[in-house]
């Protein structure tokens, strides 16, 4: 089965733009098999070509990155072969290695969080010998990430940040809740069903009164999991258990429930916009820096702890970060 679009992908976020702009089926998906949960690249697979590549985020030898990331774009070329018609629309985040066999074909971009709006030519390193690698690369690369190359002809942005200059021509902005309503119930029942959203979700965010949004900082190297424990601890200590929901970021390993045995933990992953696709009332939202929290409704309280609750995230991010310079900057300073 051949099909003239596809999706390289490594965030449930951005699949969710593309299911609202061109829906689930009739798409071959490429995927970063680490980050996207097995149950949903399943259900992909009932009507879809899907190839899976692998991260190597895990701080393997040297060789090994290089024999593996080079064996992975020869199998990805094969497949890109045999399922994909000559004339193809690409969609996806042009800073994957899996999109570096697509550069040379014009291509769109996804929203990804606040990376499609603070963005520097050397980017932020990630604590690990990939992340130093990857950035050592992109500083020599001709063909810039996040849309700034000539074959990006479009980028789908939410407007969550002021959009940066060198990119603004190739934007458009696009309106979540205007798309989901756009989809006829059926599509929404598709949209749902493949991200694993059942009627006790949607009644465990009904029943708390704050939630936190957690990221896969220690994951990613930027600290220990026992620092990121003491961060999240120190975010909560004020409210009472009872009330307080915990959405882990589908990239993380922490079992929270070993941490926080009297607080609910919700594992299931999916892109939290949903919940406000769903129109679930929301009382409070914390966060050190999820871009979720920008989409949020203004009667929505959301407390935006940024870099600076911990000196290892003020080294790496600094003020980048802060609420106020997101607001007010386009690109990094």
């Amino acid at each position: 089965m051949k099909t003239d679009k596809v999706v390289i992908e490594n965030t449930l976020y951005s699949l969710l733009l593309y299911w609202l702009i061109n829906g689930v089926d009739n798409t071959t998906y490429v995927l970063e098999a680490s980050k996207i949960d097995k149950a949903i690249i399943d259900k992909l697979k009932e009507k879809n070509n899907v190839y899976l590549f692998y991260s190597l985020y895990k701080k393997p030898k040297i060789y090994r990155f290089f024999s593996v990331h080079i064996f992975q774009k020869l199998k990805l070329y094969f497949f890109m072969k045999t399922k994909l018609n000559n004339n193809y629309l690409i969609y996806g985040n042009d800073d994957l290695i899996a999109f570096d066999i697509f550069r040379k074909f014009d291509y769109s971009i996804l929203e990804d969080g606040l990376s499609n709006y603070i963005f520097k030519d050397k980017p932020i390193q990630t604590g690990t010998f990939i992340g130093y690698v990857k950035n050592i690369i992109r500083r020599f690369d001709k063909n810039k990430s996040f849309g700034r190359s000539d074959k990006c002809k479009k980028i789908y942005l939410t407007g969550i940040a002021p959009i940066p200059k060198v990119i603004a021509n190739k934007v458009e902005i696009i309106n979540l809740k205007q798309l989901w309503g756009e989809k006829s119930k059926e599509e929404q029942k598709k949209i749902l069903k493949t991200l694993n959203i059942t009627d006790a979700i949607i009644k465990n965010f009904k029943n708390k009164k704050v939630i936190l949004l957690t990221q896969p900082i220690s994951e990613l190297g930027f600290v220990s999991e026992k620092e990121k424990i003491e961060i999240y601890k120190n975010c909560l200590k004020k409210h009472d258990q009872k009330d307080i929901i915990i959405k882990i970021h589908p990239r993380e390993e922490t079992d929270y429930k070993k941490y926080f045995p009297n607080i609910m933990i919700l594992d299931t992953p999916f892109p939290f916009e949903l919940i406000t696709l769903l129109e679930i009332k929301i009382n409070k939202v914390i966060t050190l820096f999820s871009s979720v929290a920008l989409t949020l409704s203004k009667d929505i309280e959301v407390e935006w702890l940024g870099a600076s609750v911990h000196q290892k995230l003020y080294k790496l991010y600094g003020k980048t970060l802060d609420l106020e310079n997101i607001k007010n900057n386009g690109e990094a300073k």
